[in-house]
């Protein structure tokens, strides 16, 4: 039985708001993970990719904290002055 976690692209697509285009990308990027946001349905290369929407969804969340995190972090590594002009 398959696993139900695995979806297709489309679907997958529809539940994170990701294009196809996009999902492949970042599968092609290295950014989703085999056996963890995607696999090989029939444990062979070029085969039927599955999607895991809930492993995709967390991937999500974790890198938007990155993402709104960083501007934090560059400004307490930047050293401001003070102007004494007048």
């Amino acid at each position: 039985m398959e696993n139900p976690s695995f979806v297709d692209v489309e679907q997958a697509s529809k539940d994170v708001g990701i294009s196809p285009a996009c999902l492949r990308g970042l599968k092609a990027q290295g950014k989703l993970k085999p056996g963890i946001h995607w696999i090989y349905r029939s444990g062979v290369r070029r085969s039927r990719v599955g999607w895991n929407v809930i492993a995709i969804k967390t991937w999500q969340i974790e890198e938007s904290k990155k993402i709104v995190d960083l501007p934090n972090q560059r400004a307490e590594a930047i050293e401001t002055y003070a102007s004494g002009e007048a």
